[in-house]
């Protein structure tokens, strides 16, 4: 009960859309720069 919690200094990224890496090249890179931008403003939308 005397250990604290905390995060890593170092965040890890979740790879959410690793399984279309290799089958759809173009939607991954596009999914990876749509969740870059998303996390730093979520006021962003995809219309």
């Amino acid at each position: 009960m005397g250990q604290l919690a905390y995060l890593p200094s170092t965040p890890s990224i979740t790879n959410n859309y690793l399984f279309i890496e290799h089958s759809f090249p173009e939607l991954y890179r596009l999914s990876q720069e749509v969740e870059k931008y998303y996390s730093i403003d979520h006021s962003c939308c995809l219309l």
